[in-house]
């Protein structure tokens, strides 16, 4: 993993199946342009994870010399947002394009946006179940740089 992230599942390469969840570790350029790497990779044999907590080192060892080849940090199951693949051996890596990009955000449509207000102890990318005024439960996700006690609007 480089600076810019953690290691949740080891030391090893980073992918995900969202661009949203990559766009989370870029940053602009001059300009606001933004780069992302679209990559092809062999998993061979996967280590499933769903839990909350993780092992980093169970899920190096794993690869590095256990059976499998790949890591799948399946967020989605335990937190509701994404899936991670982490490899551990840069060849299982292809970079096939590189990206580039401009973030776009759509005027919020104020009959399906909310304000939320960030729970005492909620973390950023923590997903919550929040009532609309419509009455509707729905899912938001907590942004970067939220505190708890701030707000931020929801688009439902």
């Amino acid at each position: 993993a480089g600076s810019n992230a953690g290691t949740l599942y080891g030391r090893g390469l980073y992918l995900a199946e969202n661009a949203s969840k990559s766009d989370e570790y870029t940053r602009p350029a001059e300009g606001g342009a933004r780069c992302l790497l679209l990559c092809r990779a062999t998993l061979g044999r996967v280590y499933y994870v769903d839990k909350k907590k993780t092992d980093p080192r169970a899920c190096e060892d794993a690869c590095q010399s256990g059976k499998f080849h790949s890591v799948l940090g399946d967020r989605r199951k335990c937190r509701g947002t994404f899936r991670e693949f982490i490899v551990f051996d840069e060849d299982q890596v292809y970079p096939s394009y590189i990206l580039v990009y401009r973030r776009s955000m759509a005027e919020p449509d104020e009959k399906r946006s909310m304000k939320v207000t960030c729970p005492p102890g909620v973390q950023p990318g923590t997903v919550l179940e929040v009532q609309a005024p419509s009455g509707l439960t729905v899912k938001v996700l907590v942004p970067d740089g939220v505190e708890p006690g701030q707000s931020f609007l929801a688009q439902y």
